[in-house]
């Protein structure tokens, strides 16, 4: 389903084939490999595709709160999603599902974002100050796992190219 909804910007059935998946499941899982395609494997160029991803993301949201585990992978696939910057980071954890105070909550959604390197590592940079904010609104609450997301995420700065990335990193830890 992935694979195929690379190709949905030439052939707009194959978004539809991953929307009557997630519409049509019966079980989360299927439900949400559907999702994970729509919101992971559309290319930009489709027409409407970030409303999409959020409705999609909305109504898995709204079916499965109420179970733990799946809303810390729905977390995860939310921070993940193509273009998420520092404010759609705001927007996701001012909603009800995102807790500072719950370590696997924010492990979910730190690690959903800084796990693709295109938004991590940003021409500006700004994808270390997303997550250095966090891990310093964190510290006050739980400075062990502030310490944890410092330490898997920052202290390899001295391997980031280029340069200008590499200080930026160093500066923001």
């Amino acid at each position: 389903l992935q694979l195929l909804c690379r190709g949905a910007d030439a052939d707009p059935a194959a978004l539809e084939c991953a929307l009557e998946q997630f519409r049509g499941s019966t079980n989360m899982t299927d439900q949400m490999g559907a999702l994970r395609a729509v919101v992971l494997s559309c290319p930009a160029a489709v027409p409407d595709i970030v409303n999409v991803r959020q409705q999609c993301l909305d109504a898995f949201y709204d079916q499965w709160k109420e179970y733990p585990l799946v809303v810390l992978k729905w977390l995860r696939l939310s921070a993940a999603q193509p273009g998420m910057d520092a404010d759609g980071m705001a927007r996701l954890m001012a909603r009800e599902a995102f807790d500072l105070k719950n370590p696997n909550k924010v492990n979910a959604t730190v690690f959903g974002f800084a796990g693709v390197p295109t938004q991590f590592h940003r021409r500006d940079a700004s994808g270390y100050k997303v997550v250095a904010d966090v891990i310093k609104r964190l510290d006050s609450l739980n400075a062990t796992t502030a310490a944890s997301l410092a330490n898997h995420l920052f202290t390899n700065w001295k391997r980031v190219a280029p340069a200008e990335r590499r200080e930026a990193m160093r500066a923001e830890m």
